[in-house]
């Protein structure tokens, strides 16, 4: 039926039909959960309907926003009785989680793995057992091997996961590949799993799921870990593999701002094309910027044409020039890139413009930035970089991202990261705030049992300022608290 605003306060849902007779009024009223993808129904028996007719969804997993007859935000009005003479949809609306922050459990992972795991390139075979309150996956057959960089110089390893059929691990949805970070740079045990929801909270289109677990390795206890969704394209993760032709010169892709490729391969300058591209203009910050194909798998003409290469390669080149001649509007997304940064600066992400920095075109789109990865060097993390506190920018410190401090000279990309920033002061940076003390009960103990086995709140390493060197749990927690508000309210008075 339409819906016409009719007077006395009433708004009359009209229909081409003859109205049935009054005696046996029967409508439905299909209502679609936009968050959900699910539909409801609800019966009306009489001519007129108001929200209290409608199911109240307020305590739901998301922020219920309200109802209304189109998919828009014109929401229906708690002071208005509706007439019906037709069976008609509604659109529920929901916003951000309610309550993205708060860990709801710590998972068990129990992995058993004949061969001893000591190598990142190849993967070895085992079993998993998976748990939480609400979700079992048992004696799972699985690959693993190491993962990471620096990472793979410390005690305490992180691990990529592969099964063998997509798992849909604690809900998070379907996949084959996982990993277990092992946080050991960072003494809080917090930086990525705040990054990560926070990213999810302000509803970046592509954020990493992530649930702190136990895990326990042929027996042996190995502390508190985050599993993770992985980086990369498939339906549940950044999803823009479909929906064009593989002979055509455009293609989606989701490609990785990596400076280790060069440190890595002796042979890089012989093998360029084949594993990444290089971006090199002296005005570009005066480095040369590489990146890696993480979709299509690789730049090699086994995954992709000449001509698909060179459409990559000048389409970066066109948007690291944008931001510069200020013609970015044509190339980047402008609202993924201001709450990517927002994560990025609030955080003081060390490795913002060197690696793990995920960028994404669907088909016929502009570029977008995310997801956000890798905050272990973060929020006063770090000993070798200056003016590390809360009261600088990430340029002051290391001298930042260069598209994010090109853009910021842009006077109205400016004023649009400063209205963002300053949205997200009512409901989402206080409740990450506010969440620490419960988190912190929540994971105590296991970060307790994490630093029996492997020392980490005590032990140097090349990575740990000394201010963040023989304290306690709990003023490692505090620390990371205090830093990110401090430094949100900074950024919200001086950039």
């Amino acid at each position: 039926g339409i819906m016409i605003l009719v007077s006395c306060g009433e708004t009359q849902a009209s229909s081409t039909e003859s109205s049935k007779p009054s005696n046996s009024l029967k409508y439905t009223i299909s209502i679609i959960k936009d968050k959900y993808d699910e539909t409801d129904q609800v019966v009306i028996t009489k001519r007129y309907f108001s929200l209290t007719d409608l199911p109240d969804y307020s305590n739901e997993k998301y922020e219920f926003l309200g109802y209304s007859f189109e998919n828009d935000d014109n929401y229906l009005d708690d002071t208005t009785k509706y007439a019906i003479t037709s069976d008609i949809s509604l659109y529920a609306k929901f916003g951000a989680l309610i309550d993205p922050f708060t860990i709801d459990s710590v998972g068990q992972v129990e992995l058993n793995v004949p061969d001893k795991i000591t190598s990142k390139n190849d993967y070895v075979s085992g079993t998993i057992n998976i748990s939480d309150e609400t979700y079992t996956l048992e004696n799972t057959e699985i690959q693993i091997r190491l993962r990471g960089n620096s990472s793979l110089t410390v005690p305490k390893k992180s691990y990529k996961i592969k099964f063998k059929e997509k798992q849909n691990v604690f809900g998070f949805g379907s996949d084959k590949e996982w990993c277990l970070i092992a946080n050991y740079f960072d003494p809080s045990h917090m930086r990525n799993y705040y990054a990560y929801k926070l990213a999810q909270a302000m509803g970046m289109e592509y954020s990493v799921d992530c649930k702190y677990v136990n895990v326990v390795l042929n027996g042996e206890a190995q502390g508190l870990y985050l599993l993770c969704e992985t980086v990369k394209t498939s339906s549940n993760r950044v999803d823009i593999e479909d929906g064009y032709d593989v002979n055509e010169t455009e293609i989606p892709f989701l490609i990785e701002l990596d400076f280790k490729l060069e440190e890595n391969d002796p042979n890089y300058m012989d093998t360029l094309d084949d594993v990444f591209f290089l971006l090199d203009n002296s005005k570009y910050n005066n480095k040369v910027y590489q990146f890696a194909a993480k979709y299509p798998k690789s730049f090699t003409t086994e995954h992709i044409t000449k001509a698909q290469y060179d459409y990559v390669k000048k389409y970066m080149q066109n948007v690291y020039s944008s931001v510069r001649n200020k013609t970015y509007q044509h190339y980047i997304d402008v609202d993924s890139f201001i709450d990517y940064f927002i994560v990025e600066e609030l955080f003081m992400n060390i490795d913002q413009d060197w690696s793990s920095v995920y960028m994404y075109k669907p088909y016929g789109e502009l570029l977008h930035m995310g997801p956000v990865w890798d905050f272990d060097l973060s929020s006063g993390n770090c000993s070798y970089v200056g003016n590390y506190d809360p009261y600088h920018q990430m340029k002051d410190v290391n001298g930042g991202n260069y598209l994010f401090v090109t853009l910021m000279k842009d006077k109205d990309f400016k004023n649009k990261f400063n209205a963002r920033l300053k949205e997200l002061k009512t409901r989402i940076i206080p409740k990450m705030i506010n969440s620490f003390d419960y988190n912190y009960d929540m994971i105590k103990n296991y970060a307790k049992i994490d630093n029996l086995i492997w020392n980490n709140l005590n032990e140097w390493n090349w990575a740990r300022p000394d201010n963040l060197l023989n304290i306690t749990y709990a003023q490692q927690v505090y620390f990371l608290q205090n830093y990110l508000n401090e430094h949100y309210y900074w950024m919200c008075d001086h950039m």
